[in-house]
C-alpha cells in the first residue's frame, strides 16, 4: 500500500470587524477571508496577522484602517510594541517552528489538526483535541506538526510583555545553533520514521 496523501492547506479564515458609523451607530467594517501566506521563511509553515493594536488600552476610534495590515517592525514580525496582535499558523504534516523566544504573553488556540509544543528542558506536550489552549510565557519553545499526513491550524493571541529577567539578565531569543539542528535533527528523523511506517 502507498503512503497516504497529505490533506490540502486549510481554507481562508471568514473574518469580521466591527466599528462604528459616521453617525455612531454601530456597524461592520470588515468582512472578508483571510487566506494564510508563506512568510518568515519557514518551510511548511504558512501564516497571517488577523488584526493588530498598537496600544494597550486599545483606540477603537479608527473606522476606516485594517489593522491586520500594520507594519511590525519588533521582533519576528509578531510582537506589537505595547499592543496585541492576532495570527493564525497553518502548519503542513511535520512541519516546525524552530525553538525561540518572545518577550510575549501568547494565548495559543487549537483550531484543527494537532500540535507539539516543545521546550528547553525537554518538556513535550501535544494536543489534538480543538479548543485546546496553551499559554506561552515568554519560554524558548518549538512547535511542530507532528502528523504524517493532516495540516494543523493555530490561532494565537501574542500581548506585549515586560523583559523576563533571571540571575540578573534577560535569557536569549534563541538557543545555541547546536541546540537548534539537534531538535530539528530529531524530529526530521521521527517524521521520515513516520513516513516508511506508512509504506509496504
Amino acid at each position: 500500500m502507498s503512503q497516504p496523501s497529505p490533506t490540502p492547506p486549510l481554507p481562508a479564515i471568514p473574518r469580521t470587524v466591527t466599528g462604528h458609523s459616521s453617525s455612531n451607530a454601530s456597524t461592520v467594517i470588515f468582512n472578508d477571508n483571510i487566506a494564510p501566506q508563506e512568510r518568515n521563511g519557514i518551510p511548511g509553515v504558512l501564516g497571517a496577522t488577523l488584526w493588530t493594536t498598537d496600544r494597550t488600552p486599545a483606540d477603537n476610534s479608527d473606522n476606516e484602517s485594517d489593522a491586520a495590515l500594520r507594519k511590525i517592525n519588533t521582533q519576528f514580525g509578531i510582537t506589537v510594541e505595547s499592543g496585541s496582535n492576532i495570527l493564525v499558523n497553518d502548519f503542513a504534516p511535520g512541519a516546525m517552528i524552530s525553538m525561540s523566544r518572545m518577550r510575549t504573553v501568547d494565548y495559543n488556540i487549537l483550531i484543527s489538526g494537532q500540535i507539539k509544543l516543545i521546550l528547553d528542558d525537554g518538556s513535550e506536550i501535544t494536543h489534538s483535541q480543538p479548543g485546546a489552549i496553551i499559554i506561552q510565557r515568554g519560554t524558548m519553545h518549538a512547535w511542530v506538526n507532528p502528523s504524517s499526513t493532516g495540516w494543523t491550524r493555530m490561532i494565537s493571541i501574542v500581548l506585549d510583555a515586560h523583559p523576563l529577567v533571571r540571575k540578573d539578565s534577560e535569557p536569549p531569543f534563541s538557543p545555541p545553533e547546536e541546540v537548534v539542528k539537534g531538535w530539528r535533527k530529531k524530529y526530521e528523523q521521527g517524521n521520515a520514521s513516520k513516513s516508511s511506517g506508512n509504506m509496504s
